[in-house]
């Protein structure tokens, strides 16, 4: 097993350059290499392995352009960068035996270098990497840079590479099929081939973690059969191909294919803590009228009088409490330092009722009593002589994980389509109004880069207390920090389960 390290840098005037749209949440600042280079943040980062074209892996780079994967040793794989589906960089690469290889540039050369492999692996035809016909690519890839046009075009790109059949693999084209699944239950991953006649058959495969082939013989001439493999790792990779051989003494290989074992949907229970900084309120203005608070499965409503009406924007930084807690399919694609991240942003409004009691927001005694019945993990209780704050906000979410300062995205919320219930109190009897507030809601959250094709939902109910100060000076809301503590159930579901559960190459 190998993990594969590197970073993409790009012209500073490649028109395929986006800004990041969540930039202004960011605290870490893109470093740009030299005066015409810089870093390409959010690229999809896929690991093909070469001859199938079978997908091994895949990442997103980090704002710092760099990208981390898991790839099985000792293979042969192309690593293919692509912004919103286009294909813009690739390279070759020879996996090596280390625990970690650091991969040299992807740039144009090393893009023409690896089309040049391409057309090799998916043709009869030998391309030689002569440096005239490489120069020959460089204006093709300059044009598609600037003109938008995905490079699948300069090798083909309408062919389904899944079902190339490669002469120097199979030249007789004995083998017809050849499948693999996981069952329905997610115990067995499965094999299954046939031939265009009687052959014998080995089966050789290895999962991503181990260097040397498993070899299953089938010594009956036959022209069908299958293999179950039980107990697979979940989210483990597993390579293989077949060698067939018939009653003449003629060979036959498949091209080395690739299988991801699908994640299985469960419901876990975690426990976050960490720090809050905010709310600091932007706005305030007096409103009157009705105002719905719409959850997933419960609706708000409240009739204001003069009440005062607030914007506001507040961070919250989250890590596990036990890190043994941390999923085993994630920190086995090496990431370990893991962190929850809710950010409000200041375009949603929160309600601020003038007293202790919610009365001058005509809110009903049976519906205010709900509310507080909400939560389930934390005890509501109005403290004395304050004032209550009904609101919600639809947070930006993001689960990244930290390695040597960059940090890359597994989860998030792009579509800020959840609403989070708050509940929040702030004391008049201090000069330092403290503030108390209460979380509710679900989170739905979209896998990036590895987890790509799951998608991640967290039911959280939380609490928050401001740090004491003994400052006597009136604070600001911009001072407000303290500890924040979240309950959360998570489930993990792939996105479309047909879709991960078998694979024809044929």
């Amino acid at each position: 097993m190998t993990y594969l390290k590197g970073s993409i840098f790009v012209p500073s005037n490649a028109p395929f350059i986006q800004k990041n749209p969540w930039d202004y949440i960011s605290s870490i600042t893109s470093q740009i290499e030299g005066d015409t280079t810089v870093p390409l943040s959010d690229a999809e980062i896929k690991v093909l392995i070469a001859g199938s074209s079978d997908l091994v892996c895949r990442g997103l780079s980090s704002d710092e352009g760099e990208f981390y994967l898991r790839v099985p040793s000792g293979i042969n794989c192309f690593i293919e960068v692509s912004l919103n589906q286009k294909l813009i960089l690739m390279k070759h690469i020879q996996v090596s035996e280390r625990r970690e290889m650091k991969v040299s540039s992807l740039d144009i050369e090393s893009t023409a270098e690896a089309i040049l492999f391409k057309k090799k692996y998916l043709t009869i035809q030998d391309h030689s990497l002569s440096p005239i016909l490489l120069e020959k690519i460089y204006p093709q890839i300059e044009y598609c840079w600037k003109n938008g046009i995905s490079l699948h075009k300069l090798y083909g790109a309408q062919v389904n590479q899944d079902k190339v059949n490669i002469p120097k693999y199979d030249p007789f084209q004995l083998i017809t099929s050849f499948n693999t699944e996981i069952d329905q239950k997610g115990e067995n991953l499965l094999w299954s081939w046939e031939t265009r006649e009687p052959c014998q058959v080995r089966l050789f495969y290895r999962s991503f973690r181990s260097r040397h082939f498993r070899q299953v013989e089938f010594p009956e001439y036959k022209k069908r059969g299958f293999y179950s493999l039980s107990s697979p790792q979940e989210f483990e990779g597993y390579v293989y191909y077949l060698e067939v051989q018939t009653q003449k003494g003629f060979l036959a290989l498949s091209p080395p294919h690739c299988f991801r074992i699908p994640i299985k949907p469960r419901l876990v229970k975690h426990r976050f803590v960490g720090r809050q900084e905010g709310p600091m309120v932007t706005a305030r203005n007096v409103t009157h009228g009705k105002k719905i608070i719409q959850l997933s499965d419960l609706k708000i409503d409240l009739l204001m009088k003069g009440a005062i009406e607030k914007s506001f924007e507040s961070e919250m930084n989250l890590e596990f409490v036990k890190k043994m807690k941390i999923p085993r399919f994630i920190l086995r694609e090496g990431f370990h330092e893991l962190e929850l991240n809710i950010y409000f942003p200041q375009d949603h409004s929160f309600l601020w009722g003038p007293i202790e009691t919610p009365e001058e927001l005509s809110i009903d005694s049976q519906t205010w009593e709900k509310i507080k019945k909400l939560w389930a993990k934390f005890q509501i209780s109005t403290p004395p002589n304050s004032v209550v704050e009904i609101g919600y906000s639809k947070p930006f979410s993001e689960i990244i994980s930290y390695r040597n300062r960059s940090h890359y995205r597994l989860f998030s919320n792009m579509d800020l389509s959840d609403t989070i219930l708050i509940l929040s109190y702030r004391s008049l009897g201090t000069l330092n109004l403290d503030c108390m507030q209460f979380f509710l809601g679900q989170l739905n959250l979209q896998g990036e880069g590895p987890f790509s094709d799951y998608h991640l939902q967290l039911k959280l109910e939380g609490r928050f207390f401001e740090e004491k100060s003994n400052d006597l000076i009136i604070q600001s809301s911009r001072d407000i920090y303290g500890q924040i503590d979240l309950d959360t159930e998570m489930i993990i579901t792939a996105n479309s389960y047909h879709q991960l559960n078998s694979f024809n190459p044929y």
